[in-house]
């Protein structure tokens, strides 16, 4: 009963079919990633964190929860990723819900699609050629 439990789907449309109810969820966390290569063989063009972030927080947002992004990881150039470092390191007045950012400070455990393998998110190893 003391324990804070933390219910952590990657954000995807449709998470509310595995929501378990809020009996047994304290917090909600949620996962952004911006891997540039991918991004722009698949996008056309870079993401930001709010680009990433935001659809993911209206997702979430009527459970009524204290919102943590629970893993967050960037690899690119050395200008996609200062853009994202100083875009992380804010208070954002229009997520009034996002109670914490966590680094997710190791190489992917599982391949991203499209081919673009198991990115390293490791702060030394992130900034990509």
């Amino acid at each position: 009963p003391d324990i804070q439990v933390m219910w952590s789907p990657l954000g995807d449309e449709n998470l509310e079919d595995y929501y378990p109810g809020d009996d047994y969820v304290d917090v909600v966390g949620l996962s952004v990633f911006g891997l540039q290569a991918w991004e722009k063989s698949t996008k056309g063009q870079e993401m930001s964190f709010k680009e990433i972030f935001e659809p993911r927080y209206n997702r979430v947002i009527k459970f009524g929860k204290p919102i943590v992004v629970a893993e967050i990881g960037y690899v690119g150039d050395a200008d996609y990723v200062a853009k994202w470092e100083s875009s992380i390191r804010q208070d954002f007045a229009e997520f009034p819900e996002l109670a914490g950012i966590i680094y997710f400070n190791q190489k992917e455990v599982h391949p991203w699609p499209d081919g673009f393998g198991y990115p390293d998110w490791q702060v030394s190893n992130r900034v990509v050629n």
